[in-house]
């Protein structure tokens, strides 16, 4: 905790001290934090998050949304030096004093930005006693280097922590899933549990309808919420799917990088020939060594899989069995 509040009291130092005399002009892509920053963020979220994690939505609606959102948290005071990514990764420890890389992203902006990245960092995990600890830490010393008013500042602060959370989820996605590098997906679950925080405080604002939903239907997805964990103990958990090539490969949201894939492309499909066309019998075969186990399990579960999906008269027989008279 003590370290934290060494980072908060030298983010004071970077947003008020470090704003003084600085040349914003070359701050790279912008040299403020502005509309068109705020909705590269929310996009980020859409496309490499929403989309790829295929959580339908209202574009439209969403746009909307994304536009009033970005007119809101522009009221915030922006006169400061924003660091970006100031997150804890971006802090490094050594003999006992703190060093901070990472701020090739800076910008003029508002000082609500930081402190949300700090103390909402995914995978820090840190418990809402905490948070609260931090965060009126960082308040009383902003407060003796500006004329900061706690009031004005957390009127826009939540707002700000939802925008990181949700560019961080794009980051996540882009990441984990356009990239393939598995282990960003593993930090989904603790950004969930910070949105679900957010959405019990009643901290998101009813004028943003259509994000609410998404965010709604975000916290009710178990894939998303259970990347990575297992609630089976040590037992391996085998996950099967069928798919079309069409639509691609399914992801692997336990975070493994995926198992096997098998194209069946290759297969004739009997759908397209003619004597298969008006075919009333079709004979299905399983085979293993003794006819006592895989072949039997195999030929039961596709009977199943027919009786369940089709309109079909199914006659399961297990003819080693019977010749044992096991069955």
């Amino acid at each position: 905790i003590e370290y934290y509040k060494d980072a908060l009291l030298h983010l004071v130092r970077f947003q008020i001290d470090g704003n003084k005399g600085l040349d914003y002009s070359v701050c790279y892509p912008k040299n403020k934090f502005d509309n068109q920053s705020v909705l590269w963020d929310l996009n980020y979220f859409k496309y490499y998050f929403l989309k790829l994690a295929k959580i339908t939505f209202d574009e439209q609606k969403l746009e909307d949304d994304f536009h009033f959102f970005s007119k809101y948290l522009l009221e915030a005071d922006s006169k400061y030096f924003m660091y970006r990514d100031f997150q804890s990764r971006n802090i490094l420890l050594r003999d006992d004093q703190l060093y901070f890389i990472d701020y090739q992203g800076g910008r003029k902006g508002a000082l609500q930005y930081d402190v949300a990245s700090l103390l909402f960092q995914a995978k820090a995990n840190l418990s809402t006693q905490i948070r609260d600890e931090l965060l009126e830490y960082y308040l009383v010393q902003v407060s003796q280097k500006s004329k900061v008013k706690s009031k004005n500042f957390l009127k826009y602060y939540y707002g700000f922590v939802l925008i990181r959370l949700l560019q961080t989820l794009g980051a996540y996605g882009f990441r984990g899933y356009f990239e393939n590098k598995s282990h960003f997906l593993l930090s989904i679950p603790f950004a969930l549990k910070n949105l679900q925080w957010l959405v019990e405080k009643s901290h998101i604002s009813k004028n943003l309808p259509e994000l609410k939903k998404i965010i709604s239907s975000i916290l009710q997805n178990e894939e998303l919420k259970n990347l990575g964990l297992t609630k089976s103990g040590n037992r391996l958990k085998v996950t099967i799917k069928s798919f079309s090539y069409r639509n691609g490969i399914p992801k692997d949201f336990s975070g493994n990088g995926g198992g096997f894939v098998f194209d069946c492309r290759s297969l004739e499909n009997p759908g397209r020939y003619p004597e298969y066309a008006n075919s009333t019998n079709l004979m299905i075969n399983f085979g293993c060594t003794g006819g006592q186990h895989r072949s039997v399990y195999c030929a039961e579960n596709i009977a199943k899989h027919i009786n369940n999906k089709f309109k079909v008269d199914v006659s399961l027989y297990h003819t080693q069995l019977n010749k044992k008279g096991i069955a």
